[in-house]
């Protein structure tokens, strides 16, 4: 289930709105990825932009089940599957993962609290 991306999704998704360029919801989505691979101190990853978007989702995909929760070996099990560098690319999607949840839950918890000092 990846429900904890519903907020991120939503976030691109108005960005790639409001912008004047032709630029790919998954243009958005390699250049997050990019990113948080490097926040975390992981590789840096040169994507190319271009790639259009998908007209359907994809079922068939190695995260369809995973989600933020996953442990460490189901990452390296589903980028073992997808012929990728499986213990390598755990790590860094794994970190990433986890990195970017606590900083929305920092996030949530800032919110939270200007909220309640209203």
């Amino acid at each position: 289930d990846n429900a904890v991306l519903a907020e991120a999704y939503e976030t691109i998704k108005g960005y790639r709105q409001r912008s004047k360029e032709e630029v790919s919801t998954a243009d958005y989505f390699a250049f997050a990825g990019a990113v948080a691979s490097e926040v975390v101190g992981g590789p840096r990853i040169v994507i190319q932009i271009g790639r259009e978007d998908a007209e359907e989702k994809d079922t068939s995909g190695i995260y369809k089940t995973l989600s933020a929760s996953s442990g460490y070996q189901a990452f390296k099990d589903a980028l073992d599957r997808s012929g990728r560098d499986g213990a390598r690319d755990a790590v860094v999607f794994h970190t990433a993962i986890q990195t970017l949840a606590q900083i929305g839950e920092k996030r949530n918890e800032e919110l939270l609290a200007r909220v309640a000092d209203e």
